[in-house]
């Protein structure tokens, strides 16, 4: 059986008209050109392409692509302005990033790790008196294979998260365990079965099922039974109103966890 996939035969023109672009420059102006926008969106509906994107299993690369092309018309459109997303969604993960944040007369600041997490080097300068750790797991990258070794999303986030909550550094941090991308999920859970990649899942499709599953893998990862541990299901970035309610939530447990530490709670 021939499983060659072949571009219809009316996108060619468009094809040629991105494998012309300049790699490095792509296009100069301040609006995307509308010959561009039109080939890209031919190019995006061909079932070729589809079908490859379906059946990538190293999807978190070309996540960024992806959200671009599905808004591509809004993208494209004269005098774009970036949303907030669309900026955090092409950020490039090669710097921490710190932030000042206010809750009522406090001041703290949180450091981005931006997935840097096995590079201590990096980061082992921002612990000294930290007051929590955000952990973020991506719950759709459990199909998602990393290229340099076996292990999926998940499995990497797993180790990750064990070796953070069990290090000495921070025995008496605790921990507020998000567990993100639920839309992205949700698609992938009918068409990407959770137990060809954890045969110990016996559940189906079903997402609350398959929530549960991640949160009691990871719950017991943690040794430090005086430590407390946050555990949140989360569109974050997404579902703005949702997270807004989260981070208000998470934001009293932390100042009252900090005011107990310092003996100014009984």
């Amino acid at each position: 059986m021939n499983h060659e996939l072949v571009l219809n035969s009316v996108n060619d023109e468009h094809a040629a008209v991105i494998l012309d672009l300049d790699p490095k420059g792509g296009y100069s102006g301040a609006d995307m050109p509308v010959y561009i926008s039109n080939a890209l969106a031919h190019l995006y509906a061909d079932p070729a392409v589809k079908t490859v994107i379906s059946r990538s299993k190293h999807l978190e690369d070309i996540k960024p692509g992806l959200y671009y092309l599905e808004a591509l018309e809004r993208v494209a459109a004269p005098h774009y302005i970036p949303t907030n997303y669309d900026i955090q969604v092409c950020r490039r993960e090669t710097v921490l990033i710190k932030c000042l944040c206010t809750y009522g007369e406090l001041r703290y600041f949180i450091w981005d790790m931006q997935g840097h997490y096995g590079q201590p080097r990096r980061w082992i300068r921002c612990c000294e008196k930290i007051t929590a750790i955000f952990f973020v797991v991506p719950l759709s990258s459990y199909d998602e294979i990393d290229p340099c070794s076996t292990m999926n999303g998940i499995e990497q986030s797993q180790v990750a998260f064990d070796q953070m909550c069990n290090s000495p550094s921070f025995a008496d941090v605790p921990i507020v365990l998000l567990f993100n991308k639920l839309d992205l999920l949700a698609e992938k859970l009918p068409h990407s079965p959770l137990a060809q990649y954890f045969p110990e899942f016996t559940g189906d499709a079903n997402y609350e099922e398959a929530c549960n599953f991640f949160r009691d893998m990871f719950l017991p990862l943690n040794k430090n039974a005086k430590r407390d541990i946050y555990p949140y299901f989360t569109n974050a970035g997404r579902d703005y109103k949702q997270f807004k309610y989260i981070w208000t939530t998470l934001q009293g447990h932390l100042v009252e966890e900090h005011m107990r530490k310092h003996n100014l709670l009984p």
